[in-house]
């Protein structure tokens, strides 16, 4: 009798213990617009900016500028990593430029990727470098289009999860990156990266600013076919070409590694 009686108890357990379960996915509400619950997820920005000033550059076996060990007084210290799609840009030029000259001290402003390492100092992956800015003028600023409307000669450029539209008309100077011709921006694809030079943005929301000057980033290597050497998809939405995981984010990987392993070839945080 006792016998039964433990067997009985036991089963009745298991039984709730695998009911229990099932009854808390049960009295989860469920994701609807009767209950109104729903799941606040805020998206990732396409970039983050960081300023400041270079503190060592970090080179390759064949003197090529593979890292920047950055200091700010506003931030943490950074290593931004570089790859082929870093984009170099002269603000001041309102043009393309390069990492010749560049030197210890110089200040920099760097749209990076939002993902870091939680290396000391953090890692991040560099998109666009900018140099030459003056004070009393407007920044380069990095952009992902994610919508483009065109009404009478004037061009919607929505950017920042939505919370940015960048006006351009027929009067508003345009280039690209490479140099390639540009008339107008119904080319401008979703998914693509842009510079916009603004000053003013419009204290509402979305942000409203007339661009003065837009350039294009392409590449001509945009169009290789695919399985060339430093082949990049053509962009579309939710892809973009300058994440190449076979170039930035395998480095970046590797350098978060040999930070954890204490090999890394940049300076430790004092």
């Amino acid at each position: 009798m006792n016998k039964k009686l433990v067997t009985l108890v036991l089963s009745g357990a298991l039984l709730c213990s695998l009911g229990a379960p099932a009854l808390a996915a049960e009295s989860t509400p469920p994701a609807s617009a009767e209950t109104g619950y729903t799941e606040n997820v805020q998206p990732l920005p396409d970039s983050l900016l960081y300023y400041g000033t270079v503190k060592e550059i970090l080179t390759g076996e064949d003197g090529k500028v593979t890292a920047l060990y950055m200091s700010s007084p506003q931030s943490e210290e950074f290593v931004m990593n570089l790859s082929d799609q870093t984009f170099w840009i002269d603000s001041g030029k309102r043009a393309p430029g390069t990492p010749d000259g560049l030197a210890v001290g110089e200040g920099l402003y760097v749209f990076h990727s939002p993902i870091s390492t939680r290396s000391l100092p953090p890692q991040s992956a560099a998109f666009a470098v900018v140099r030459n800015a003056p004070q009393d003028v407007g920044c380069a600023t990095y952009h992902k289009v994610e919508a483009v409307e065109e009404k009478d000669g004037v061009f919607q450029i929505t950017t920042d999860n939505g919370g940015l539209l960048l006006y351009a008309d027929g009067t508003t100077p345009m280039s690209t990156y490479t140099g390639s011709s540009l008339e107008d921006l119904s080319g401008l694809k979703v998914g693509s990266h842009l510079m916009a030079w603004y000053d003013v943005v419009a204290l509402s929301y979305p942000g409203q600013a007339y661009v003065q000057h837009i350039m294009v980033l392409d590449r001509e290597e945009d169009t290789q076919a695919p399985g060339q050497e430093g082949d990049v998809q053509p962009l579309s939405q939710g892809e973009n070409a300058r994440t190449s995981v076979s170039t930035g984010f395998l480095s970046l990987l590797q350098n978060a590694l040999k930070a954890l392993a204490g090999q890394g070839d940049y300076p430790a945080q004092s």
